[in-house]
């Protein structure tokens, strides 16, 4: 086996090119990411991805964005359509237990379907806060205002996700709530007080920081640093690595994200999110290009992240048990 490059990438369509065939084989990435071009049933997407291990020579990870609501790659009729996690949160505010017991659930039926496709990672869940000014690109997926809440509701996922053999997560640290914008489109800029960021938008991260992975936020918190999370070693390394103590895989948002547009090209992308902190980073566009440029341009994965991989490496061989039938139909009948 070839060392794999700290990049996860996407591919184009429902099948393996042979030129991306050909790519992950020269260049074994870290992993590939699904989106909803590459999915049509579950018979394809198991093929797909067993082309995709097949060419990378190695048990790649195979990545996925799964949350419920607006982002779920896997929908219907072939899958489950999961509420939005802004509706879970409202549960819990109604009642606890209840809304515990359900958000497990769910988590857990959303797992097997992963499982039974050949998943490994879902980046999940969102740990952003909903403020008034929240961006719509947030929005309902958020489960709720509460830091305590946001809390509560990211352990029960991860959990879930953990016991269910899928390597959940978090994201997207410090904190997307304050962002006004949209950061697929431009770079959001939050200027907000430090305290306030630490106090409210990191708690979370902070309470659940023996999640095994995080994802950055392309956004600048101008009273904290002038640079994006994704490339700022003042908040990757000296806080969030060294100060915090997170020893889980640090991994950029998306590369491809017009936020970082005027930062660099994705390779010199990936070298400033590498030294700022980062472990891994993920570049979605499933262009052969660009996918080609980042891997080549790639160093391999460091013996520290790899080693950080284990422990990932290990929940994903975990067995799964899926929920109780009692539990399902309680989860059904409040979902309908």
């Amino acid at each position: 086996m070839q060392i794999p490059h700290p990049v996860i990438i996407g591919c184009s369509g429902t099948a393996l090119l042979p030129e991306e065939a050909a790519l992950f084989q020269q260049y074994p990435p870290m992993g590939c990411i699904l989106f909803a071009r590459n999915i049509l049933d579950a018979a394809q997407v198991k093929q797909l991805i067993a082309g995709i291990k097949t060419a990378s020579g190695w048990n790649i990870p195979i990545w996925i964005d799964q949350e419920g609501g607006r982002v779920q790659r896997f929908r219907s009729p072939h899958w489950t359509n999961f509420p939005a996690m802004a509706r879970f949160g409202a549960l819990m505010a109604d009642d606890a237990e209840k809304g515990s017991r359900l958000l497990d659930t769910a988590t857990r039926l959303l797992a097997g379907e992963l499982r039974d496709l050949g998943v490994d990672v879902d980046c999940h869940p969102v740990l952003d806060l909903r403020f008034p000014e929240t961006h719509d690109v947030i929005g309902d997926r958020a489960f709720s205002a509460n830091t305590e809440k946001v809390t509560q509701c990211g352990k029960i996922v991860i959990k879930a996700l953990e016991d269910s053999g899928i390597v959940p997560m978090m994201k997207h640290f410090p904190g997307h709530g304050r962002a006004r914008t949209d950061s697929h489109l431009e770079l959001p800029i939050v200027s907000a007080d430090k305290a306030a960021i630490l106090n409210q938008d990191v708690a979370p991260f902070l309470a659940l920081r023996a999640t095994p992975m995080m994802m950055t936020a392309h956004i600048v918190y101008d009273a904290w640093d002038n640079l994006p999370a994704t490339l700022s070693s003042t908040i990757l390394h000296d806080f969030w690595r060294s100060e915090a103590g997170y020893d889980g895989l640090i991994v950029s948002d998306d590369l491809a994200m017009k936020a970082l547009n005027d930062y660099g090209t994705p390779a010199e992308l990936l070298q400033q999110t590498l030294t700022a902190g980062a472990d891994l980073a993920l570049y979605c566009s499933g262009e052969y290009s660009q996918n080609t440029a980042i891997l080549s341009a790639s160093p391999p994965i460091t013996e520290a992240a790899w080693q950080r991989w284990q422990v990932c490496e290990a929940i994903r061989t975990r067995p799964y048990t899926p929920p109780a039938q009692a539990l399902c139909a309680e989860y059904s009948a409040w979902a309908a």
